[in-house]
């Protein structure tokens, strides 16, 4: 399947979520992201080493962009891509965002679940 360079972007940017969060699929549930010693961290700081989902969709996005500007937009766009997919496969409800899936009981591995479901789709 090819993909135009904008798509491409967003699909490696949620593809390196997986690098990301890896640590936390075994250690259990992470607020935001943190330092090797437990530390809460910025998504962006080199140190951090855990993530939450959304958290590592964020670090993944800054790792691929060049400025802030285009981080940002690239977090928003794969973010609202996802959204989208989720609402109509029946994920998240209107209102949700994958921050309210994430902070939910199972979160963290439902989360990534629907991100693997999306890159499947892709």
């Amino acid at each position: 399947m090819e993909f135009a360079p904008c798509r491409k972007r967003s699909i490696t940017t949620l593809s390196r979520v997986h690098e990301k969060s890896s640590a936390t699929r075994s250690t259990g549930r992470v607020d935001y992201a943190q330092l090797a010693n437990s530390d809460e961290a910025d998504p962006a700081d080199p140190l951090a080493v855990r993530f939450c989902a959304v958290r590592a969709l964020r670090r993944a996005a800054f790792e691929l962009s060049t400025d802030s500007d285009s981080f940002a937009a690239l977090t928003d766009r794969v973010q609202e891509g996802i959204e989208r997919f989720a609402k109509t496969r029946g994920h998240l409800k209107c209102s949700y965002s994958i921050e309210d899936l994430n902070d939910s009981e199972s979160g963290h591995a439902d989360v990534l679940k629907l991100f693997d479901e999306y890159l499947a789709n892709s």
